[in-house]
């Protein structure tokens, strides 16, 4: 049992603070700190802390006074609220209590804060005791008399500073805590290390860095104590938080930003210990910091758990706004708290506009087969910042153990073909501890290496989960490995034939964040891509990419060109705007190309993916929206507009606050590209068709001919449109609307008697090299393709998609992106 007291300026707001195992360790400690006048406990406590230690919490306060009550609260900031705090007050004064009354706060930081600002507010202020039972609040919510709740759009911006008269912390309330809310809490340990550079807190966390999480008590409480003593000290030369206080909002400021750009999905300690990621690299290029210095601190949170988190991959842009709006800003002054030249933290004034934003990127892991005759000098260059080795059955698994690549590798070893004894499996697992790297094992074959991980090494295991047949299995998997390898990469791939697989990975994900696996990989193996694509922006830490789609070790993986050069996903963020290309197929699509180098060069933070759809009721119901923008192609454009209520035949969906409005960005990009005319001949009955003779009427086209080798469906559509079936000898331009041409450059829609007729030939194909096309040039025809048409119709899309004015933008320039191939 170890105490302390703090002892600010102001001496009525002493506060006494013990450290013990059990709250029975000193069964009359809180009586002899409270006043003897104290008539009535009113205890708020969490409804976890409740479930678990009711009975303990129960004995502890009667045992000392006769008259308790018990105000039991759902314990998370959305409940931190002014809301919560007025019913709190309300049930107080309905109970009695009067201005001897004290309130005990019993939880973590959240319960604490709505305690303490509770007690400070009624009747003008009453006694408050802290009962911390998250190793968080034990460190530093608890201690230093801070009381805050939250506003609706930032956070503890009300709140009051006043010392509880004692902090109880009994380690014992840790063995219920879940593993996350563990590391959750050594990040402000970690925190206390860096800015203090205290000597015994250092060494206690570099000596158990190994045994997480499962320190001994003994140590643990000796930590806790010391967090709390460096606290008081720092507390007692600056209660109201006017200068030397500052410096315990280290990693704060970028972390409060992120809480409250994710809506609190990210929880406090791992948004700090982001935060701290940030200010250390600001600490190195604005306040001297070496850089030895801030890769120790790196080490010591990737080492407790506190790895990288994919939800706070944000653009620049979204942290500064979230950051300018932090209450810890003085007078409009833009604050910095930075570790100088010898790890002394400083408060600096620097605009934050002139700040480099070190925004955490998405990690493209490139898989490799290795065989025996595969050299380590063979593997591709490191373009890709990882890479997968991915071994066959006459591979030495041992011998690249020894030689593993100083890039980081994922070294997988679970190939179906290859047969791996427990032996090799720890050598693998001894080279990827010593060089940083990964290895992945099947969730199959946890039990039979479990014990070759110890659980400060878990981090570099990735545990696959194959062909996963539901939601529900997904959950228990990751419930499982959270409470078995809680710090673990966790990559699971979905069976093929799961409904709405990207919001059903989206969800997945959210579930992976609550249970803290903030390092995790939620895939879905199916016929397309758009899982993975969708997950660089969704959360996803890293992705898997190939040199050919052709020789991928698994289904879905993208093309290391398409990654890099086209989708762009080292730049992909959580702030990055989804949109896509739904239909069936849509792998042949160069539209991907097209909008996603728009998007790039208009700085235009989004993703355009193919969404291979196989339910369209499905996708509308569950996966749609997630997108800012679709493009619809065959099978499913009328489908769409009848399930969106939209008018029929259109091609390109866009959300805004008021819904999903459709267009036919078809018709736009025709109008612009068929010439003025008065008389037109359109080959075709289908949407394209139909497109065309809109654009023909726009245009004020006065005679309108449509025709098709079925004379009766030629016929009811043009009644259908109200123009003619009737041919004449000339036109001022012939369109080709059908398929003809598409995949056999021999056969053309129009016969030559027609084509030296017209003035101009308009085929809608995106073959360049049809028959078509051949006639019109051997007759001197003005002749137009259908790659023309794509692009075109492809930048009405992305204006609309985007409200960007890109009609300054050379589309033969985009036409040969899309089409190099095919020139």
């Amino acid at each position: 049992m170890l105490s302390l007291t703090l002892k600010p300026t102001r001496k009525q707001s002493e506060s006494h603070i013990l450290c013990c195992s059990r709250l029975t360790d000193n069964p009359s400690y809180l009586s002899s700190k409270l006043p003897e006048s104290t008539s009535l406990v009113y205890c708020i406590v969490d409804e976890h802390v409740w479930n678990s230690w009711q009975t303990q919490v129960r004995e502890f306060l009667q045992t000392q006074y006769s008259d308790v009550l018990f105000h039991v609260i759902q314990a998370t900031e959305e409940n931190k609220s002014l809301d919560t705090v007025a019913t709190i007050l309300q049930d107080m004064q309905e109970s009695g209590c009067d201005r001897s009354s004290v309130v005990v706060g019993c939880g973590g930081g959240i319960t604490t804060d709505i305690a303490g600002f509770v007690a400070s507010v009624y009747m003008r202020g009453i006694d408050v005791v802290t009962m911390p039972t998250s190793l968080l609040a034990m460190v530093d919510a608890a201690v230093g008399g801070k009381n805050g709740v939250n506003s609706a759009t930032q956070k503890n911006v009300f709140g009051t500073i006043v010392q509880p008269v004692c902090v109880i912390i009994a380690t014992e309330f840790l063995q219920s805590l879940p593993a996350v809310e563990h590391t959750n809490g050594w990040a402000e340990v970690i925190k206390m290390a860096a800015i203090t550079q205290d000597k015994f807190l250092w060494e206690a966390l570099e000596e158990n860095r190994h045994n997480v999480p499962d320190i001994d008590a003994e140590p643990l409480l000796r930590i806790i104590h010391r967090c709390c003593e460096l606290k008081a000290e720092i507390v007692e030369q600056d209660e109201s938080d006017q200068s030397k206080r500052a410096i315990l909002n280290f990693g704060h400021t970028v972390g409060h930003a992120i809480e409250a750009a994710t809506g609190f999905r990210v929880r406090h300690g791992f948004a700090i210990a982001e935060g701290m990621r940030y200010a250390l690299h600001w600490s190195i290029h604005l306040a001297g910091l070496a850089p030895d210095r801030a890769n120790r601190i790196v080490e010591l949170l990737d080492d407790y758990g506190l790895h990288e988190v994919a939800a706070a991959r944000l653009a620049p842009e979204t942290l500064l706004t979230k950051m300018r709006s932090d209450k810890k800003r003085l007078q409009g002054t833009d604050r910095l708290v930075l570790l100088g030249k010898h790890g002394k933290a400083v408060v600096r004034e620097v605009p934050y506009e002139s700040l480099e934003i070190p925004t955490p990127k998405l990690k493209l892991c490139k898989s490799v087969l290795i065989g025996a005759s595969t050299s380590t000098g063979q593997l591709p260059s490191h373009e890709s910042s990882m890479l997968e080795l991915c071994f066959q059955p006459d591979a030495d698994l041992v011998a690249w153990a020894n030689s593993l690549p100083e890039k980081q590798c994922v070294v997988t070893i679970r190939n179906a073909d290859c047969e791996f004894d427990a032996a090799e499996v720890q050598r693998l697992r001894e080279e990827a501890l010593r060089g940083g790297h990964y290895v992945d094992i099947d969730f199959n074959e946890l039990p039979a290496y479990a014990h070759l991980w110890p659980h400060g090494m878990k981090q570099r295991l990735v545990v696959s989960a194959h062909y996963v047949k539901s939601e529900e299995q997904a959950r228990e998997i990751m419930q499982r490995v959270s409470a078995t390898f809680p710090h673990s990469m966790l990559k699971i791939i979905l069976d093929e034939h799961i409904p709405h697989p990207m919001s059903t990975c989206s969800r997945l994900r959210r579930y992976a964040e609550h249970l803290g696996m903030y390092r995790h990989a939620v895939h879905c193996m199916s016929g397309d891509q758009s899982t993975r694509l969708f997950g660089a922006v969704d959360g996803n830490v890293w992705t898997y990419v190939t040199d050919d789609v052709k020789s991928a070790v698994a289904v879905g993986q993208i093309r290391e060109q398409d990654a890099v050069a086209h989708y762009r996903l080292q730049d992909a963020c959580a702030s990055t705007v989804l949109f896509g290309l739904i239909g069936n197929p849509v792998q042949q699509s160069p539209g991907f190309k097209l909008h996603n180098t728009l998007l790039h060069r208009f700085n235009c933070r989004g993703l355009y993916i193919p969404v291979l759809v196989r339910d369209i009721e499905d996708f509308v119901q569950h996966d749609l929206s997630l997108f800012r923008g679709v493009s619809v192609t065959m099978p499913w454009k009328q489908d769409v507009a009848q399930a969106l209520s939209l008018p029929e035949h259109v091609n390109t969906l866009v959300q805004s606050n008021e819904g999903w409005s459709g267009h036919n960005t078809d018709v736009l990009a025709l109008q612009t590209l068929l010439p003025q005319g008065e008389s037109a001949l359109v080959k075709g009955t289908g949407s394209t068709a139909r497109s065309v003779v809109q654009a023909l009427k726009f245009l004020g086209y006065a005679n309108i001919v449509v025709n098709s080798r079925n004379q009766q469906r030629a016929d009811a559509f043009a009644i259908e449109l109200g123009v003619n079936t009737v041919c004449d000898h000339s036109y001022d331009v012939v369109v080709n609307a059908t398929p003809v041409g598409m995949n056999s450059a021999d056969e053309s829609p129009f016969s030559v008697d027609i084509i030296q007729q017209t003035r101009h030939v308009f085929d809608c194909v995106y073959n360049p090299h049809t028959a078509l096309r051949a006639r019109a040039e051997d007759c001197g025809i003005v002749w137009q393709g259908g790659q023309a048409m794509f692009v075109e119709q492809a930048v009405k899309q992305f204006e609309l998609f985007t409200g960007t004015d890109a009609s300054g933008v050379d589309r033969d320039e985009l036409i040969s992106l899309c089409f190099a191939d095919d020139q």
